[in-house]
């Protein structure tokens, strides 16, 4: 079970400035007490990413900055908001506070006993 790899998607300084919007203290405690290791960070490939959903790479970057500035105003600009990125997890908002929560995709199987 050590060394688990999930995907973690942490809001950088700028965006949570840009929107008014800052980590709910749990979140602190929570990456404390989960050993969550944050690095190396990934920074998008586009073209891959823009090949792999059969589009130009402009089109596509402008796609993904779009989803990303309407999950910014949806997270400040409603008292209490929920957004499921599937298999990413998701993000809560309420009152301008994020908390994030990682899909552990480490689930026993039933069928695995």
């Amino acid at each position: 079970m050590n060394n688990k790899r999930i995907a973690y998607v942490k809001m950088n300084d700028n965006f949570l400035k840009n929107y008014g919007l800052h980590y709910n203290p749990q979140m602190a405690e929570y990456e404390e007490q989960a050993q969550i290791q944050m690095g190396p960070m990934i920074k998008p490939n586009f073209s891959m990413m823009s090949k792999s959903a059969n589009m130009e790479k402009q089109t596509f970057h402008q796609t993904l900055l779009g989803l990303l500035q309407l999950i910014g105003e949806l997270l400040s600009e409603h008292q209490s908001v929920e957004i499921d990125l599937n298999g990413y997890g998701k993000f809560q908002g309420i009152g301008r506070q994020v908390i994030y929560a990682p899909l552990n995709k480490m689930k026993v199987s039933g069928a695995n006993k």
